[in-house]
This record gives C-alpha cells, structure tokens and sequence, in this order.
C-alpha cells in the first residue's frame, strides 16, 4: 500500500497502515458493540463502555497509520477516565476550570500533571548524562519548567526538580511512569537528534499537554 507520510497536507508523519481497511473497519465494529453490551451490563456509569470504545478507536486509527501525536486527544481522555477511577478529578472534566485559567490546587495527581514530573525528570536525567552536575542540571530544568504549560499552581524550583526524578528512580522498576521516564530520558540523551529535541522540550514543555502556561514576573 502506498505510504502517504510525505504529503505536505499531514501536520504529523504516518507509518505505513499495519492493516486494511477493511479488516480494521470489521475490528472496530466488533469492538464498539462489545462497548455497547457494557454499559448494558456494568453498574460503573458507563465507564467501561466509553473506555472500551476509545481505546477502539484508538487501536482503529493506530493500525491505519496515524501517528501518535494526532492519537493524543484520544489517550487524553483515556487517561482522564482513569483518573476517575482512581478518585482524582482531572482538569478535563473539572467544569469550575476557564480557559486560561490555572487551577489553584499546588499540585494534581492527574495524568496530565504527572507529565510536567516526567518531563522535568527525564530532561535533567538527559543532562547528567551529558555530563552536566546534578546540582546544575536541576537549575537549568527549573529555569524553563517555570514557564512550561501546567495543570497545577505549585511552584517548580531546582530542589522539586531533583526530588521528581530521586522518586522516579526510587519507585519499582517495572512502574509504569519510571520506564516512561527512563524511556524519555533516553530519548532526550542519546541519537543524533537528542540534543535538539532536549532543547525544545526545554523551550516548549511535554508535547501538547492542554495546560496554561505561568505568566513570568516580567510579563504584563
């Protein structure tokens, strides 16, 4: 099948599609009634459900090609249900939030705030493995995390950044947010591209995280 990743249209690159249309079409069908048969049998508020029937989605669109970028939304609100289960209420369904609004709780335990930990982590990681102090390494992160996109009001200093990683590193090997932060940090660190994609994480934050960004002192 023809890729068409070098269209000039796509805002984000495509793989080749792992499946036809047509057997993935036949999937996403059986899954979205399997969706259906469980907000008949689960007493959960439809959760089950509409979970069951984003992730079908999702694993539609994935086989086909798009990118996981664009599939963002998608895993937002995923993750957001599941925040819901955990008794966390995320700043997606939180309807008291504004536009341009930071929330005025210190810190969240949503997903969305835990990417804020990941990131800031992982990117000091990336510098001591180039070399960089620890010490130095934290400040440097805590002088642009200041300004990243952000879910919660709590104040990012050199010290929070070093403990966010001391507790990634400490958490069990096999947890779900420490391979991601080891899985980042790699990224960020090794490769022929790491350097660049460490600076623009520094610049710009984790990748399309829907959270304000923190007027600095100097802004008006």
């Amino acid at each position: 099948m023809k890729s068409t990743s070098g269209s000039s249209s796509l805002k984000f690159p495509r793989r080749e599609p792992e499946a036809d249309l047509a057997r993935a079409e036949e999937a996403l069908f059986e899954e979205m009634e399997r969706a259906a048969e469980l907000l008949q049998s689960e007493d959960d508020f439809g959760r089950s459900g509409v979970r069951h029937a984003l992730y079908a989605c999702y694993s539609f669109l994935h086989v086909r090609g798009l990118s996981g970028q664009a599939l963002k939304p998608l895993t937002d609100l995923i993750a957001s249900l599941e925040d819901v289960d955990e008794g966390t209420l995320p700043e997606l369904f939180d309807p008291k939030l504004r536009p341009g609004q930071i929330p005025k709780r210190k810190w969240s335990r949503s997903a969305r705030a835990g990417e804020t930990k990941l990131y800031a982590a992982a990117c000091m990681d990336a510098l001591m493995k180039n070399g960089v102090s620890k010490d130095e390494a934290a400040a440097r992160v805590a002088r642009f995390a200041v300004g990243w996109p952000r879910v919660a009001g709590g104040d990012i200093k050199a010290t929070t950044i070093a403990n966010w990683r001391d507790e990634l590193l400490q958490s069990p090997s096999t947890a779900a947010d420490r391979l991601r932060f080891k899985g980042i940090a790699k990224i960020l660190s090794r490769g022929p591209r790491a350097k660049a994609h460490l600076e623009e994480v520094l610049r710009s934050g984790p990748v399309m995280t829907g959270g304000v960004r923190k007027k600095r002192k100097s802004e008006t």
